[in-house]
C-alpha cells in the first residue's frame, strides 16, 4: 500500500515534469529543441537506454507489509493521544 501511494506520487511528478516547458540549460547534458515527453518517451534516438524496471505488485505489497505492518503509525505525525486530546478540546469549544 505505502508503494502505491508513493507510485502515485512519482507518476504525478513526472506528469508535470515531463510536460513542463523546458528552457535551454547550459548545465545539463539534457537533449535540446525536444520536449521532455519526447525525450522520456523515445530513448534510443539519444543513445540511451530504458532502464525503467519491472516489479510484480504482489512483490511490492509483500515488502511493505513486512517493513510497515502498522499504516497507520507510518503516517502518524503527532502521538495517538495528543490527537485525541485535541479533538476533544475543539469538539468542546464548538458546543
Amino acid at each position: 500500500m505505502v508503494f502505491k501511494m508513493f507510485q502515485k506520487s512519482v507518476n504525478i511528478w513526472v506528469d508535470s515534469y515531463i510536460h513542463y516547458q523546458k528552457q535551454f540549460d547550459r548545465v545539463t547534458s539534457l537533449p535540446t529543441g525536444v520536449s521532455p515527453k519526447f525525450s522520456y518517451s523515445n530513448p534510443e534516438n539519444f543513445t540511451t537506454t530504458d532502464q525503467l524496471l519491472s516489479v510484480p505488485s504482489h512483490d511490492l505489497d509483500l515488502l511493505s507489509e513486512q517493513l510497515y505492518p502498522n499504516e497507520e503509525e507510518l503516517f502518524q505525525h503527532t502521538p495517538h493521544k495528543f490527537n485525541e486530546e485535541l479533538l476533544h478540546k475543539l469538539w468542546t469549544s464548538l458546543v
